[in-house]
């Protein structure tokens, strides 16, 4: 069986818009009995990915201890990002820069799915942004898509132009050093410290490498907010599928 890429969970933020309700990480949001970031974990497993990176930051003394409580089957190590506080997610990736040589897979760490996503993604055989064909409104990560590829993401993305909502998970399989050179480039100008790590995707971009993944049907969805976070609950969490893996 081919090698899967390691899956790298982005973990670090202060989760500032879950306030005044919760000052939990949002990776460890309880979902149906566990928290989130173990769903993502197995999720992954089952979608034969065994190898994780979890970059950690705002409290990540309690990301350490929840995982330690449980019997996880993949191989999970952690990246810490000191300056959590003060710079954003694509600093946090650059730090990841000894498991970027070959194929990885980002993934947000407040996304709710199950290893369905995983194995669309995968299943593209190449390079691919995940999105769900939908409306959006001015801040949703959004996607410019013509044909089979993704032409442009970003909130700046105007609302009439996308054709969706880029959920928070990103295969990279070739052509690795396009994009490694610009999120080193990116991750060491001053003016991009609050950048997200999506603006180090637009050269490989620009090439065509990236294809679209397309979700619509799955249950997968952003907690950003307590609203959102209601909604997983209700009417996400119930339409999860489990698998067995077959590694």
């Amino acid at each position: 069986m081919n090698k899967q890429p390691i899956a790298i969970i982005m973990a670090a933020g202060m989760s500032r818009r879950m306030r005044p309700v919760t000052s939990t990480p949002k990776a460890l949001l309880p979902i149906a009995g566990k928290p989130l970031i173990v769903h993502q974990l197995e999720s992954l497993w089952a979608a034969g990915v065994s190898e994780t990176a979890i970059i950690t930051g705002y409290k990540e003394g309690e990301i350490y201890s929840c995982l330690s409580n449980y019997p996880l089957k993949c191989a999970v190590q952690f990246i810490s990002n000191p300056e959590y506080e003060t710079k954003n997610n694509l600093y946090s990736l650059s730090l990841a820069g000894e498991h970027l040589s070959s194929p990885f897979m980002i993934v947000n760490c407040d996304l709710i799915f199950d290893y369905r996503l995983i194995e669309r993604i995968l299943g593209l055989g190449r390079s691919g942004i995940a999105y769900q064909g939908k409306s959006c409104g001015l801040e949703e990560m959004k996607v410019t898509i013509s044909g089979e590829k993704v032409t442009k993401i970003g909130k700046e993305i105007s609302p009439e132009k996308a054709q969706g909502e880029a959920v928070g998970v990103t295969f990279f399989k070739d052509k690795l050093p396009l994009f490694i050179d610009r999120l080193n480039e990116l991750s060491a100008d001053s003016s991009y410290s609050n950048a997200f790590y999506e603006a180090s995707f637009d050269r490989y971009l620009e090439q065509g490498e990236m294809f679209a993944a397309d979700s619509s049907d799955l249950p997968v969805m952003e907690i950003d907010t307590p609203e959102d976070y209601d909604v997983a609950i209700k009417e996400i969490a119930p339409r999860l599928m489990l698998k067995e893996s077959t590694q």
